[in-house]
């Protein structure tokens, strides 16, 4: 069995931290999957310089004991996290760092790295039993990695040497599940050399393409991430990758010529995967003049757009919401408490379902219950009571997510709105109706009743004017439609934001209008009317 060495950096001032943890990570040694490392292990008489380089140039995992004598102290600073951090910014290293004691570290480069504990709730201001859980979440952490890593040795085919990365993530020790969809995409860029995966703001598709390069990085010669969020960015984002692929190009002044370059260097090679991340622009006509000119590589677009036909790429892998199964598992693991009892078990899988199996939702939840030290069972009382500002009290910290649930929409139904009032009209409807298998019928023949956007889209009984307006909320996932059925079903967490952005009087207004229109299109109660009954009697309740 392979041996990953574990490399723990700490001041000495804080070697009573370093003995507890040391306890901690004791059961993982004993199976032979650890090889831990720190200064203790220097023999008598050692050349401690030699030894400590030697082992972080074995490093797979470190974990840092952060204080402000670790970040003052000028070995740590000179010695050992400069070859941490570059080892971490390579992909090649997981930097966790444990908090013990009161620091500046938010004023330092090392705020990136999320911790297993809150810079504000260092160990020594905790009490001893949540000493103990906080240690036990850094254990449970480097099992976790030392599981991704076995897995990563196990899918490994054809492994490049000296992979050139410019991933700018960790991955995600609380990553949990997704393996359907990790396999798909595996197989469809195996397949087609190309795919998107597409979905709702917040659903974790960064991350699905953070954990897809990680599991694979060693199938290819290059990972090249590009960052398409900010569509004015994007040239220079890829006009960086040239010193990445250390091309003459790469000192050019002209943008464009370093882009060629690129371009040039991915139609020459084989072997690579290139990731453009937030695509959520018109991805067609963004990414088209930045795309590979040949399939030699497999090329990978985050979107929460579903499709860019101008790339070839018909129609995306859908990220969904975690299945209450996994979604409970990323809570429990993400706040440390794999051994809650019975009632914090069942708040636990509650709070899972009432957030949907969100991902960004549960991450909002889990950094609250951390950093608070809350429970699972006051914080699911709370969250009933008001959803969305109890969510709202957590920021993310694990995923790279950038802003909370709230922010993650409200920018997407301003462009829906600025694109289409008709299409925003029909969200705020759906705002006030029971969340699945919302029925078409109810916007086609109840448009009169919801105002004058959607009478006037509406109105003139053409078939295919529904899908103009839905066309808007499903490029952003803000809905999932069934054409089969003519349903769609929206997020209960993006009603609750569409609600929350309603004044008191456009609330009733919505309401009294939504309830019309249901009753417009809801028929006399006869055995022949049963399944349209059926069908609109959960709109009629909700």
């Amino acid at each position: 069995m392979e041996r990953t060495k574990v490399f723990i950096s700490y001041s000495h001032h804080d070697a009573r931290w370093l003995g507890r943890l040391q306890t901690y990570l004791k059961p993982l040694e004993r199976d032979g999957r650890l090889d831990r490392w720190d200064d203790t292990r220097i023999e008598a008489g050692g050349d401690w310089h030699d030894a400590i380089q030697q082992a972080l140039s074995e490093t797979a995992i470190a974990v840092l004991l952060v204080s402000q004598d670790f970040l003052a102290s000028d070995y740590i600073h000179e010695h050992e996290l400069p070859a941490l951090l570059d080892a971490a910014e390579a992909g090649g290293v997981l930097v966790l760092p444990v908090f013990v004691r009161t620091s500046t570290y938010d004023l330092t480069p090392l705020k990136r790295f999320q911790g297993v504990n809150s810079p504000k709730r260092p160990l020594n201001s905790l009490p001893e039993h949540e000493q103990d859980a906080v240690l036990d979440r850094a254990a449970r952490a480097v099992l976790a990695a030392l599981d991704r890593r076995a897995t990563q040795r196990t899918d490994r085919t054809a492994p490049a040497p000296q992979t050139i990365w410019t991933v700018p993530h960790q991955q995600n020790f609380f990553f949990t599940g997704r393996e359907d969809l990790l396999a798909g995409l595996r197989a469809r860029l195996e397949r087609r050399g190309r795919a998107m995966l597409s979905g709702l703001g917040g659903v974790g598709k960064t991350q699905a393409a953070v954990e897809y390069a990680f599991r694979h990085r060693e199938a290819y010669r290059a990972v090249l991430w590009v960052g398409a969020e900010a569509p004015e960015a994007l040239a220079s984002n890829v006009a960086a990758l040239a010193r990445a692929l250390n091309l003459p190009e790469a000192g050019a002044r002209e943008q464009a010529r370093q882009v060629a370059a690129v371009k040039r260097w991915l139609a020459g090679h084989d072997g690579w995967l290139l990731v453009f991340d937030s695509a959520d622009e018109a991805p067609g006509e963004l990414l088209a003049p930045f795309w590979p000119a040949n399939g030699q590589g497999h090329v990978l677009v985050t979107s929460r757009k579903n499709h860019a036909q101008r790339l070839g790429i018909q129609q995306g892998l859908q990220t969904t919401e975690l299945p209450p199964g996994e979604a409970l598992a990323f809570l429990l693991k993400r706040t440390g408490r794999d051994d809650a009892d019975a009632a914090e078990r069942d708040a636990a899988a509650a709070l899972a379902k009432a957030v949907d199996g969100l991902p960004l939702a549960l991450e909002q939840a889990a950094a609250y219950l951390v950093e608070e030290t809350a429970s699972f069972v006051d914080y699911l009382a709370a969250y009933r009571r008001q959803p969305l500002d109890v969510l709202e009290r957590g920021q993310p910290v694990a995923g790279g997510y950038r802003e909370g649930v709230a922010k993650t929409w409200l920018l997407n139904f301003g462009q829906v709105e600025a694109e289409n009032q008709a299409a925003a009209d029909v969200l705020r409807a759906a705002a006030f109706l029971a969340p699945d298998d919302v029925p078409l019928e109810l916007f086609e023949e109840g448009a009169a009743e919801l105002g004058a956007p959607l009478a006037a889209a509406l109105g003139d009984g053409d078939p295919l004017a529904i899908n103009a307006v839905l066309t808007p909320l499903t490029r952003f996932s803000l809905i999932h439609r069934d054409p089969s059925r003519r349903t769609f079903d929206v997020h209960g967490l993006v009603q609750e934001v569409v609600r929350a952005g309603l004044s008191e009087a456009e609330r009733s207004a919505w309401e009294r209008r939504v309830l019309r229109a249901v009753n417009a299109v809801f028929p006399h109660i006869e055995f022949e009317t049963w399944p349209r009954c059926e069908r609109l009697l959960p709109h009629a309740l909700g």
